[in-house]
């Protein structure tokens, strides 16, 4: 997945810093930590507790 709602707008993870906390756009809306590697970035999905401690 390459969008997730940040702050309410829709956002690709090249837009945002490593690990920023967003919410998964499609079905689910389960929350998602944005990972960027040497070659690609991409949305991961996180659990609820964790996520909970990060906001």
């Amino acid at each position: 997945m390459k969008y997730a709602i940040v702050n309410g707008k829709l956002t690709h993870v090249n837009k945002v810093p490593k690990g920023t906390i967003a919410r998964e756009f499609g079905y689910t809306n389960y929350p998602v930590i944005a990972c960027k590697g040497k070659y690609r970035s991409y949305w991961k999905y996180v659990s609820i507790n964790k996520a909970n401690l990060v906001c």
